[in-house]
């Protein structure tokens, strides 16, 4: 959780009428200050539980950070079953035709997708 100051960007807006035109005081638009959410520093997440009956909604805005690494360790019968004949599911393509470094990535490909990351790289050690 971020606290709302370090949530919210400041903005000027001009003030309209009820007409939508721009209202004027000496020849210069009025504006105000107002402050907004900032989504490109912050993430937002729309909570929708039920209170007494009541349906409630509460958004919740988290801040951008950079991901972090995360090193998994296989075991050798992880590695075989990686490399044999099992593909995971979605694969699309010839499994058979793959190399076993190449089947031990889509594994992984898959593995850092499902935890919301990405795959920047892995090592086999014999």
């Amino acid at each position: 959780m971020v606290s709302k100051e370090e949530s919210l960007k400041q903005l000027t807006r001009t003030i309209k009428n009820k007409d939508g035109k721009t209202v004027f005081k000496k020849g210069k638009p009025l504006t105000e200050e107002c402050q907004v959410y900032d989504f490109k520093t912050n993430d937002r997440t729309v909570l929708s539980f039920m209170s007494n009956g009541r349906k409630e909604t509460v958004e919740v805005f988290t801040r951008k950070c950079k991901p972090a690494i995360q090193i998994i360790h296989l075991t050798q019968e992880t590695y075989d079953y990686f490399t044999g004949d099992y593909y995971p599911k979605g694969f699309k393509g010839n499994w058979k035709n793959l190399t076993p470094l190449q089947k031990v990535r889509v594994h992984c490909q898959q593995i850092a997708e499902d935890r919301g990351g990405k795959l920047e790289n892995f090592e086999v050690f014999e």
